[in-house]
């Protein structure tokens, strides 16, 4: 008993201080242009996760504090992956595994490499050494940052309630020259969310019922790649706008009040790293 005592406590102390949205909710998110000031640059912590990955709240864990530290610079997102650490073992286990994050796991080969693994915005591929163990995050995140950001990513969007469709203009405005590489995505997250976990306390391993998982992918509104901004070189000054419809499809238990949204700009088809990325809250 000492023990169960002791890993649900674990669990909740992880993600203790989340933010739960109560009604009555708004319908209209706007995320402007900010005039004011040059665009920051911000990371994408990509945190590859399975609810049979003893380890994985411990990378859970790092994100978080890293969250804390560097406040809306960090994005974070965790697509649960791989038939060892996601796949359900038993009738009627939950399955957190998505196209998008299935397709993201094989082509950057992370399960394989074992969890917890992470991507800092996809740096180091592809000689492998995007594959980061969590133990690194905070150092690769402190380098990412301090990079002049390429691009600024401005979102706005409205959410209807009764239809449960997400309705998104994604603007990017390159501030420094780039190749016709770039393209830009959009995938759901949610936050919030009560299922089981293994979670690993000093040589014990432990079934927890009620962990809370946190940044669980949930879909890509766009393919897991994106949509390409432009076929030619790109200057500094140009602005693009992308416009995006999507309607949460019949029968998800998804919770609108617990979802954000993330986009990001990449270079598809060369390096992939991510030069930039926004999110924000389906519903404020």
């Amino acid at each position: 008993m000492k023990k169960l005592f002791l890993s649900v406590l674990f669990a909740a102390a992880i993600f203790s201080s989340c933010d739960i949205v109560e009604a009555p909710y708004k319908e209209k998110t706007d995320t402007p242009v900010d005039t004011t000031q040059k665009y920051v640059q911000k990371v994408l912590i990509e945190d590859y996760t399975g609810f049979y990955c003893g380890n994985c709240p411990r990378a859970a864990i790092k994100a978080k504090e890293l969250h804390e530290l560097y406040k809306e610079k960090v994005v974070v997102m965790a697509p649960h992956v791989g038939a060892t650490f996601a796949k359900p073992r038993k009738s009627g286990e939950y399955d957190f595994r998505t196209e998008v994050g299935n397709t993201l796991n094989t082509f950057f080969g992370i399960d394989i490499a074992g969890l917890p693994k992470g991507m800092i915005n996809r740096r180091g591929y592809p000689t492998k050494e995007h594959l980061i163990p969590d133990a690194d995050w905070g150092a690769k995140v402190a380098v990412a940052l301090a990079q002049e950001p390429v691009v600024g990513i401005a979102l706005k969007h409205e959410y209807n309630a009764a239809s449960k469709t997400l309705t998104l203009e994604a603007t990017a405005e390159f501030l420094k020259a780039a190749e016709p590489d770039a393209y830009l995505a959009v995938y759901f997250v949610e936050d919030s969310i009560i299922n089981r976990q293994t979670v690993y306390l000093p040589n014990t391993p432990e079934e927890v019922p009620d962990y809370l998982h946190m940044h669980v992918l949930r879909a890509g509104v766009t393919s897991p790649w994106g949509d390409q901004l432009s076929t030619t070189a790109i200057t500094a000054g140009q602005i693009f706008k992308k416009n995006y419809t999507y309607t949460i499809p019949t029968g998800k238990d998804w919770k609108p009040e617990h979802m954000k949204i993330i986009v990001y700009v990449h270079r598809n088809a060369s390096t992939y790293e991510v030069l930039n990325v926004e999110e924000s809250e389906l519903m404020k």
